[in-house]
């Protein structure tokens, strides 16, 4: 077992919780392989009331050029429908942040917290001095490969009853969701029903529209300014025939972009700037696939927003997975 007797002198303080004691920082040897991908378990340390674990993801050089090279291409293609802006982030090589899950023998603390730490040797300079540059300092610290990319997830487990040194422990990391992208079903009108092919499964699946109505957002503040009101959106209420309990979906509107509409003036200015300007409304300031599960879980979803009234518009129907499977690692000491 190797103390980090120097590990606060050799990293950042930014980047490690202030009580952290770095003579209790433990040396891990712990490697494995997710999706084909190389990981590693770098070292643990204890905080006042907790344990952390750093886990470092490994992108080869090349591979992660490419990668680079197809999300910068698909960035440029201007706005995006909400599908086709999720797709893209998880084109990203950095986007993938699973969550921790620490094992013991009686029992399974969820992560508290989590940071993580990006190292692009495509993006940073590789003479930069390293007492300017923690992510580097951090990378050479664990001897990692400079010409490599790497993802550091410092991963934060809060109880007070976590001793390492006397417990065997396991982390299991889960991948977050993501979309499948399905058909495209035209709605018209409360009381259709609607037969469709399911992405993951292949089978039929119907969904009947219960309610379809056009909602408004009036001035909420009545200021002056470049400010366009109201602002329309549709509602959508369906049912699925038979309800699946364990299948997790969304639908989605592929008229939304991320194009602003302007609900209200930015601050100091006299004209507009649209490209600065964010609907205020929270049902219309997703980003997340989480976003919109959670608002499909009652059935309901709403449309992008608009100048005018409408009703008949297209949803795609979006079924949700996880691309890998939960992985589970023994804490090792070196």
């Amino acid at each position: 077992m190797e103390r980090l007797v120097n590990y606060q002198q050799m990293v950042d303080p930014t980047m490690v919780w202030e009580s952290i004691k770095s003579k209790d920082a433990v040396r891990m040897d712990v490697s494995f392989s997710w999706k084909k991908e190389e990981w590693l378990i770098p070292a643990v340390f204890p905080f006042p009331g907790g344990l952390v674990v750093d886990v470092a993801r490994k992108l080869p050089y090349y591979h992660l050029k490419n990668l680079l090279t197809i999300y910068e291409k698909c960035k440029k293609a201007g706005f995006h429908s909400p599908l086709e802006r999720l797709m893209m982030e998880n084109r990203d090589p950095f986007h993938f942040y699973p969550v921790g899950r620490l094992l013991t023998e009686n029992d399974s603390i969820d992560e508290w917290r989590s940071e993580r730490f990006i190292w692009n040797p495509l993006r940073m300079s590789p003479v930069t001095p390293k007492e300017h540059d923690p992510v580097r300092k951090l990378v050479e610290h664990y001897g990692l490969d400079l010409n490599a990319g790497w993802v550091i997830f410092r991963l934060y487990f809060k109880d007070e009853h976590l001793p390492f040194c006397n417990q065997n422990l396991t982390l299991m990391l889960e991948a977050p969701d993501e979309p499948v992208p399905g058909p495209t079903l035209k709605i018209e009108e409360a009381g259709q029903l609607i037969v469709f092919q399911n992405p993951l499964t292949k089978k039929a699946e119907m969904i009947t529209v219960t309610v379809l109505e056009n909602g408004v957002i009036e001035h909420p503040f009545k200021k002056p300014g470049p400010v366009k009101y109201p602002a329309n959106y549709v509602i959508l209420h369906y049912r699925f025939h038979p309800e699946k309990k364990d299948q997790q979906y969304c639908l989605m509107d592929t008229q939304l972009t991320d194009a602003p509409i302007e609900l209200e003036p930015c601050e100091g200015l006299t004209y507009a700037h649209t490209e600065e300007a964010e609907p205020r409304d929270p049902r219309f300031s997703k980003v997340t696939l989480r976003d919109y599960m959670a608002e499909n879980r009652n059935r309901a979803a709403y449309s992008s927003l608009t100048h005018y009234p409408r009703l008949t518009t297209e949803w795609q129907f979006v079924a949700i997975h996880k691309e890998r499977k939960n992985v589970r690692v023994k804490l090792k000491r070196d």
